[in-house]
């Protein structure tokens, strides 16, 4: 006799399958059961400690299944981008026992050795007596202690001031430019931000200019988006990676594409545009902020409320400050301190933090009595968070 049995997942039941598959090294696996557990996880069970290990387990199977099934570290190997694969293996040493490590890199053709030699191939500034110069990370000198300043290596460059001028250079410390800056800030997207005598534009990897024209300003989106704000005459537009124009330079200040719209103001006038530099909807004499989940801070009677996609306020100016909507709540600052609202302006917080801020796109990080936690939407503190990076330098969150 046949009996057709089928077995009903809860979430529970899924994340305890789940880690186990995380132990065993079957990310993709561990990955899909997190994510099944976080869509049947009840709405009140979210916030507890079970939610928050699903929420863990999501983000670092994801992590896991970028180093390997999508290639990062194979990809920062083959460019010899050492520093960021010194920093994914840093990572990984993090989220794996040492066996584990090993077994898993030798079953992705990664050699056993491969951690001595990123880091006697990664390469990070030394200081001595307020001169600068390279090392690699098992501390042997690699380049004279002869600069002002040095920058830390991305993709292979890096940029080192010497006699009050910052030059771009490769992993050889061959000039890639002929010409010196003011200043230059490394992106890995391999667009630079150069300034000179106050006036500003893009240096590509190869050395060559983006942009012909030099700018007033010019600000690299935080995302990635095939528009950036340009300055050009004291007015604002958008180029694309060309550097060609795609909406003119006619605003007096811009922000970076969000939610499809950018942030414009034009005189005492605020406005969003689409990609085509058209207004979504009548500018307003009132002071906003850029989109996030379909709802924008505006500042009304020195008070900041919400509009909604349609410019309509949706939630009333009571706050002294507010954040951005992430996962369907904000975090706002009234006279108490950090709280946070749902998107009918319902407070759903239980205490006043003296920060909050959202950190790696899925947690919320907040600030109560000078240290830090990870926390709840409610205020629940689910567990200690330290805000360093692997190089001791504290990470900076700003809304």
């Amino acid at each position: 006799m046949n009996i057709n049995v089928r077995l009903e997942w809860d979430y529970e039941l899924l994340e305890r399958s789940a880690q186990k598959e995380f132990s065993r090294g079957n990310w993709l696996t561990a990955h899909s059961r997190f994510k099944q557990a976080m869509k049947l996880l009840p709405p009140e069970e979210s916030e507890t400690s079970v939610g928050f290990r699903i929420k863990t387990g999501v983000k670092n199977s994801k992590k896991l299944l970028d180093f390997f099934h999508h290639g990062e570290i194979a990809d920062a190997l083959r460019f010899s981008y050492w520093e960021e694969a010194f920093v994914k293996l840093y990572d990984l040493k993090n989220l794996l026992y040492k066996a584990q490590l090993e077994e898993v890199l030798l079953r992705y053709g990664i050699e056993d050795d491969i951690w001595g030699i990123i880091r006697k191939k990664a390469y990070c500034p030394l200081v001595e007596k307020q001169q600068m110069g390279y090392q690699n990370c098992d501390g042997d000198k690699i380049l004279g202690i002869n600069y002002q300043q040095v920058s830390h290596f991305t993709k292979g460059l890096c940029a080192m001031k010497f006699n009050n001028k910052w030059t771009l250079y490769d992993r050889s410390f061959r000039a890639l430019s002929m010409e010196s800056f003011d200043y230059i800030d490394l992106k890995p997207n391999g667009l630079h931000v150069i300034r000179e005598q106050d006036r500003y534009n893009i240096l590509k990897s190869n050395g060559e200019l983006l942009l012909p024209n030099w700018s007033d300003k010019v600000k690299l989106p935080e995302k990635e988006s095939y528009l950036i704000p340009y300055q050009l005459k004291k007015k604002w537009g958008f180029v694309d990676v060309q550097g060609r124009w795609k909406i003119e330079p006619r605003f007096d200040l811009v922000d970076e594409f969000s939610d499809g719209c950018a942030r414009v103001r034009l005189g005492e006038l605020y406005g969003y545009i689409n990609h085509k530099g058209r207004y979504l909807y009548t500018p307003t004499l009132f002071e906003c902020k850029s989109y996030s989940e379909g709802m924008a801070p505006v500042r009304i009677n020195k008070k900041w409320g919400f509009i909604n996609s349609f410019g309509r306020v949706c939630i009333p100016p009571k706050f002294q400050k507010v954040g951005a909507f992430h996962e369907g709540h904000c975090p706002v600052m009234d006279n108490e301190g950090w709280k946070f609202i749902d998107k009918k302006g319902n407070i759903t917080c239980k205490r006043s933090f003296q920060e909050i801020v959202w950190v790696e796109d899925l947690f919320w990080v907040a600030k109560l009595e000078d240290k830090y936690y990870y926390i709840n939407h409610q205020g629940t503190l689910l567990t200690p968070h330290s805000l360093f990076n692997f190089m001791g330098e504290r990470i900076k969150y700003r809304f």
